[in-house]
């Protein structure tokens, strides 16, 4: 039986990493910088780095480093780069019982521009065929299902995976995409009160809520939530303050709300009345790829191995800390015996 099924896209990524490309990133207004590249122009590369990618993959591998047996649902193509997925996904031991394999189809990949300091620029290709709702094991008494990025074509695994919870009652880990956050809150209300753990970033937060985040000092908002302590954490100076969307969603029957914050860190808040920040690495970052996803893993597998809120934060914190540190959304990763060196658990 699988501990968890990760629900999501499977992709190869493909980093580019070099001085001369460093040097084509231009400031074009105060708050957005971007690559210009020249028509016509050769830039050199100095480092190419070839993943395997996408939210299932990123969360499903997380898990299996932490000591869980995982699985994915999602689709590839009978091609070059879904062997290439099938072969990363084997090596971790992956479940592949709900992985759809389309004759034909061209597997989703991306070309990821590295800035200097791990700003990045995605050119992404997608599948044709998005993984059906069919796929999803109904009678499968799975402990947790983390459900990822669907496009709209595969909405109809949303229900399958409620009607999952209403059976088992394990735990469901929700991050929308963007297509399930246009839609605003009130389309959701029926997955959001059977949700153990909403993960989004502040402003995928903005979007689903159709509210603001105030930016607050930092000692403001920590005379009401708990700062917990993790290995090289830096506390910001200054945060976002989410406790009225917060308020919102767990109104209506949420279990708990993760919000990342890039750099600055992420807060949780739950339904029994918890509220905590853990801070963001002090470590300049390589690469942000993967971080959210690295952070989702963290939490969930905390709760699957019996972990409380507060300490699966930290487990969160350090996850997407490692990540962060390292090219590709895997490799720098816990495994469990690290997390458990880091927490100062014992295994």
């Amino acid at each position: 039986m699988m501990d968890v099924l990760s629900i999501g896209s499977l992709t190869v990524d493909t980093f580019y990493w070099g001085a001369d490309l460093h040097h084509t990133v231009e400031q074009v207004n105060p708050e957005e910088r971007a690559f210009v590249l020249p028509v016509g122009g050769k830039i050199g590369i100095e480092r190419v780095y070839e993943f395997c990618g996408g939210g299932a993959a990123n969360t499903s591998i997380g898990f299996a480093k932490l000591g869980l047996r995982a699985g994915v649902l999602s689709s590839i193509g009978e091609d070059h780069h879904g062997h290439f997925i099938t072969r990363t996904l084997d090596h971790y031991g992956i479940d592949q019982t709900c992985l759809q394999r389309v004759p034909g189809g061209s597997s989703s990949q991306s070309v990821v521009l590295m800035a200097e300091d791990g700003g990045r620029t995605v050119l992404h290709h997608k599948m044709e065929s998005p993984p059906e709702a069919s796929l999803f094991p109904p009678e499968t008494a799975m402990r947790c299902v983390y459900l990822g990025h669907v496009r709209e074509e595969s909405e109809g695994l949303i229900p399958r995976v409620v009607a999952w919870k209403q059976q088992y009652e394990g735990i469901l880990g929700w991050n929308p995409g963007s297509t399930q956050l246009r839609k605003g809150w009130e389309h959701w209300q029926e997955i959001l009160r059977h949700t153990d753990v909403l993960i989004l970033n502040v402003e995928e937060l903005e979007q689903l809520t159709r509210m603001k985040a105030p930016v607050v000092g930092a000692s403001v908002l920590l005379e009401e939530i708990e700062l917990l302590t993790v290995p090289d954490g830096r506390p910001a100076t200054v945060l976002r303050d989410v406790r009225a969307m917060a308020a919102l969603l767990l109104g209506q029957g949420l279990g708990a709300l993760l919000v990342t914050d890039g750099g600055a860190g992420a807060q949780l808040y739950t339904a029994a009345g918890a509220a905590c920040y853990a801070p963001g690495t002090s470590q300049p970052p390589v690469s942000t790829l993967g971080a959210g996803d690295s952070c989702s893993v963290g939490y969930i597998a905390a709760l699957l191995h019996g972990e409380p809120p507060a300490m699966a934060m930290r487990w969160a914190a350090i996850n997407a800390a490692g990540t962060v540190q390292i090219f590709g959304a895997q490799e720098g990763q816990r495994t469990l015996e690290e997390m458990r060196a880091l927490t100062g658990a014992s295994l």
